[in-house]
């Protein structure tokens, strides 16, 4: 049967179907490297090293306790459980995950692809209650009319305020760079090692034999001798075989140098490599553990704390105070890990640690109990005091009536109604173009900030009331509303004409679901001053 009669015989064909994820994940899409391996943010967790490195990073960071605190002074701050950011970021993320697969998640993402990015989902009050990782090739920020947004499979437009991301290093701030492309030679080399190994030591560490026959075979006395021959002596279990040769056959190893069968040096190699690329000590991940920072445990973790982990968390602790807390709670609440759970020493150092603490007064008994998962100590009897006790205090007084608190659902609501007729107002003078509607913008500003005015000052008077102050509400709320319209002009009058009607729409949402909160949190954070009057 010739070639073209080849070609005309019929033949069983099998149709497969992959998906575009599929490809991806086989790193069908991936240019290949120089070491002839391809590469993607998948295929490069299968090298060894470098799953280690990123889950030992993600699983650290994961693991540390973060908590909201309160300043009280310049000096002095408590822990705020209670906020509804803490439920985020130690509670309980979303009702899918613990905050432990979420956070080293996130962070396998920064480690691979660059980028680790989340959804926010916000109450009709603008307040954080769940948040929802994102695949990273899913999902990439732009600046579209000189604003921030984030495009979610090519179309949908999320507002960065309900974006957490924690970028790598990259060229703008915006978006990291990929580790695994930026790193793709490096990762490529260890993976052709790992392959080439493999095959190697498969062969039993033979890279080949020759086979010298006398006489000569046909095609199917070849076929078989060679099949007989893998049979016999490939794989590392069949290895070191002795072969009888018959028919005076001969055979010829081809053999290489004791290093190359070693491999030993270059996959040492790679996992400097890959400690350099994610700024990791290689003592950390099982390299020359003997070598540690320091020659010591301690000195090692506190080089891990300060060159590894403390610069993501500071990026999360600034993307956990922008994105989670509002923006009239910022001076007050932040995010904070407590890193001290990473340089935890052995019991004997930080029992004598804890023992100085607690008699400079730094710490509490309690408190020590507390960290090292102890039953809460009983209080030592006090002596018998010598003389009568003093008589029983007065009762404290009645706890003050948290006034702000209570009329907040009430400045929410009547700035939600003003904002409804502003939108409304704002929508029509945009379809009207943009001459038009800057016109407009200058009309109606200049009188309705004592439209707001007027709805404002009977709640700020009763705040003041309630307080015990003397301050003035109508210029308070005067104040208030005239901080409100101007902003609101500026805002509108940034608008480009290009595009006019979309770029407003976006822009009265955002306020929709943002001012009514933020003057809600102004009227709360006003300063009373108590009245002298005697």
């Amino acid at each position: 049967m010739g070639f073209r009669d080849w070609l005309r015989w019929p033949r069983r064909t099998e149709k497969r179907e992959l998906t575009l994820d599929q490809f991806k994940a086989l790193g069908l899409l991936d240019e290949p490297t120089a070491a002839g391996v391809a590469v993607n943010e998948r295929t490069a967790l299968t090298l060894a090293s470098y799953w280690a490195a990123v889950n030992l990073i993600s699983s650290a960071i994961a693991k540390l306790p973060r908590k909201v605190y309160r300043k009280l002074a310049a000096d002095d701050r408590e822990e705020t459980p209670n906020h509804g950011a803490a439920w985020i970021v130690q509670g309980e993320p979303n009702p899918f995950l613990v905050p432990f697969s979420f956070w080293r998640t996130l962070m396998g993402h920064v480690l691979t692809w660059g980028n680790g990015y989340a959804e926010i989902e916000r109450d009709r009050a603008m307040r954080p209650i769940a948040i929802w990782t994102i695949a990273p090739d899913r999902i990439e920020p732009r600046v579209e009319g000189g604003r921030l947004v984030y495009v979610y499979n090519g179309s949908v437009k999320i507002p960065r305020e309900d974006i957490f991301h924690v970028p790598g290093l990259g060229f703008d701030g915006l978006r990291g760079y990929s580790v695994v492309q930026m790193a793709k030679q490096s990762l490529a080399l260890g993976l052709a090692a790992e392959r080439y190994g493999a095959a190697f030591f498969g062969n039993g560490a033979f890279p080949g034999v020759l086979l010298e026959h006398p006489a000569k075979l046909n095609a199917d006395a070849s076929e078989r001798l060679k099949s007989s021959w893998k049979a016999l002596h490939q794989g590392p279990d069949r290895a070191h075989r002795t072969a009888v040769l018959e028919e005076g056959m001969k055979a010829h190893v081809m053999s290489v140098p004791a290093k190359e069968a070693m491999l030993i040096e270059t996959r040492e190699v790679q996992v400097l490599e890959v400690a350099r690329w994610l700024n990791l000590n290689p003592a950390m991940i099982g390299y020359k553990t003997a070598e540690r920072p320091g020659g010591n445990y301690e000195s090692s973790r506190l080089d891990f704390l300060d060159n590894t982990l403390d610069p993501w968390l500071v990026l999360i602790e600034q993307e956990c105070n922008r994105k989670l807390i509002s923006e009239a709670q910022r001076g007050t609440y932040y995010v904070e890990h407590v890193r001290a759970a990473v340089l935890r020493t052995d019991a004997r150092t930080r029992s004598q640690v804890q023992k100085t603490y607690v008699d400079m007064g730094a710490m509490t008994p309690e408190y020590v109990a507390k960290l090292e998962n102890f039953p809460k100590p009983e209080k030592k009897p006090e002596p018998t005091p010598a003389t009568p006790p003093a008589p029983a205090a007065a009762p404290p007084p009645p706890a003050p009536v948290d006034v702000a608190r209570g009329l907040r659902p009430v400045v929410v609501g009547l700035t939600a109604r003003f904002g409804r007729r502003e939108a409304e107002k704002a929508r029509r003078a945009a379809k009207r173009g943009a001459k038009a509607f800057e016109q407009w913008v200058a009309e109606f500003y200049g009188r309705e900030a004592d439209v707001l005015a007027e709805l404002l000052q009977p709640v700020v008077a009763l705040r003041y009331f309630m307080a015990g102050s003397t301050n003035d509400g109508a210029k308070t709320s005067k104040e208030l509303a005239r901080a409100y319209v101007e902003r609101s002009r500026h805002e509108l009058l940034e608008l480009r004409a290009q595009d006019l009607e979309a770029q407003t729409e976006l822009l009265l949402q955002r306020w929709d679901h943002l001012r009514p909160v933020e003057m809600a949190d102004a009227v709360a954070a006003l300063k009373v001053e108590e009245s002298h009057a005697a």
